[in-house]
Formats: structure tokens, sequence, C-alpha cells
């Protein structure tokens, strides 16, 4: 296996003691700083059963999955001008479809590349493709099977 960082160390050792991670991760060329924490099975449930009942394309439904995963993981933004901090993820999901599209997107990759560097970080495998939780429309218009 890889020899993991500093940071990776820290991270596995959250990640086993205290059952999720929490980092501060920079974007936007480092004008802006997400606090982000992982996605606990409890949380993924949670994003899953928003998804059930929607309705949309193949892209609709990976945007919306996309805002929900990370209203559920982003607790603050952090700037030079001020600090939003978010009580709940519906508080954040609301926030975050208020931004433009360009920060949007540099959240969501913020915070998918978090979460594939911790699966690298629990299983010493690099996590190459995005994978779709069942139940999502794929990009093909049907929804895969189990």
């Amino acid at each position: 296996m890889t020899e993991l960082t500093e940071k990776q160390q820290t991270w596995l050792e959250q990640l086993i003691f205290d059952g999720h991670v929490t980092a501060i991760i920079p974007i936007l060329q480092d004008k802006v700083k997400l606090e982000l924490v992982s996605i606990d099975g409890e949380t993924q449930l949670s994003i899953e059963g928003r998804m059930k009942d929607k309705d949309g394309t193949a892209l609709e439904m990976l945007h919306t999955y996309a805002i929900n995963t990370l209203g559920y993981t982003i607790k603050k933004i952090i700037t030079d001008r001020e600090v939003k901090a978010f009580a709940n993820p519906d508080e954040a999901i609301a926030y975050i479809k208020t931004r433009p599209t360009a920060f949007i997107d540099a959240m969501i990759k913020a915070q998918s590349d978090f979460e594939k560097e911790l699966k690298f970080i629990a299983t010493g495998e690099a996590v190459e493709n995005f994978t779709q939780p069942q139940g999502t429309v794929a990009a093909s218009g049907t929804t895969p099977k189990a």
C-alpha cells in the first residue's frame, strides 16, 4: 500500500475514531475555503431518500444529486469577507442554489475529490469514476439495476 501523507494519516484517524472526517478545502484559487464533513451511511440514505420521488432528465437528476450531497456535507463557506455557516442541509442547499454555476461546480468538484480521497485512504485504491447511487437515472436515461 502507498505511504499516506500526514494529512491523509490525520483523516484516517478521524475516520476510524470519530466516524467522520472534517476538513477545510480551498477552492477558487484559495479565495474560498469549504468546511466539509464526510458522508456516513445515514447521510447517504437521507440523500438517496430525497431523490426517490424526483423526476427529470439524467443531467437534472445528476445535478440535483450533487447539490443535495454538497448540502449535506458542507458546514461552512469561508472567505475574507464572511463565514457562512449552515445549521442544516436544507439551509445549505437553498444557499448553494443561489450561487453562480461556476461556483457550484467548484464546490461540487471539491466535495467529490474529498470523498474520493477518503475512499483511497480507506481502501488503498484510487477511485477513478463516479459511481451512481442505485435508483438514479443513468446517462442513457435508464435506471441502473442492482
